[in-house]
C-alpha cells in the first residue's frame, strides 16, 4: 500500500486527478522537492511545488506521506500544458497535507489511509466540492486505489 502510495510512476493508477509528477530534488531519503501537476478539470491543471517528508514508525506499524508547498527555482509553473516563468500564474498552495497509512495488527493485509489536505484560499476549490457533496472525486480515486490493490493479490 505504501509503495503505491508513495509512488509518482503508479500514482495514475488510481489518482483521478494526477497528471504528472518529477522530483525536481533529492534532499535526502527521506525528503525532496515535488512538481505535481493535477487536472481540476478536463482542460485545466493546476500545479504545485511540494517539500515532501516519509516517515515510516515501525512501532506504531504507520507511515506518514507529508507535503508543503514551498519556492524553489527548478520546478517552473505549468498553464495549459506550457511551462512559464511568468509571477501573474497562480500556482496551487497547500498547507501540511498528506497521507498516513496506518497497517492493521491483527490483518496482515489490511491498511487504513487518511488522507489530509489543508489548503490555501487560493486552492480551497480542489476539495470544497468534494466536502460539500458536488463531487466525489477524491473518494473516487480512493476506491480506484482499493481497485488496484485487490488486482495486485
Amino acid at each position: 500500500m505504501f509503495n503505491l502510495v508513495k509512488s509518482f510512476d503508479r500514482r495514475g493508477e488510481w489518482d483521478l486527478t494526477f497528471k504528472e509528477a518529477k522530483i525536481v530534488e533529492k534532499i535526502d531519503d527521506s525528503n525532496d522537492i515535488v512538481h505535481l501537476v493535477i487536472k481540476t478539470s478536463p482542460t485545466a491543471c493546476r500545479d504545485f511545488c511540494l517539500l515532501r517528508s516519509i516517515r515510516h514508525t515501525p512501532s506504531l506499524n504507520q507511515y506518514v506521506i507529508s507535503n508543503h508547498s514551498i519556492d524553489h527555482p527548478a520546478a517552473r509553473k505549468i498553464v495549459d500544458g506550457s511551462k512559464t516563468d511568468k509571477d501573474e500564474i497562480s500556482r496551487g498552495q497547500l498547507l501540511a497535507s498528506g497521507f498516513v497509512i496506518k497497517k492493521k495488527v491483527r490483518v496482515t493485509s489490511a491498511s487504513e489511509v487518511t488522507y489530509i489536505a489543508q489548503t490555501a484560499s487560493n486552492t480551497l476549490g480542489l476539495v470544497l466540492a468534494d466536502l460539500v457533496g458536488q463531487s466525489n472525486i477524491i473518494r473516487m480515486s480512493f476506491m480506484k486505489l482499493r481497485t488496484v490493490l485487490e488486482e495486485k493479490k
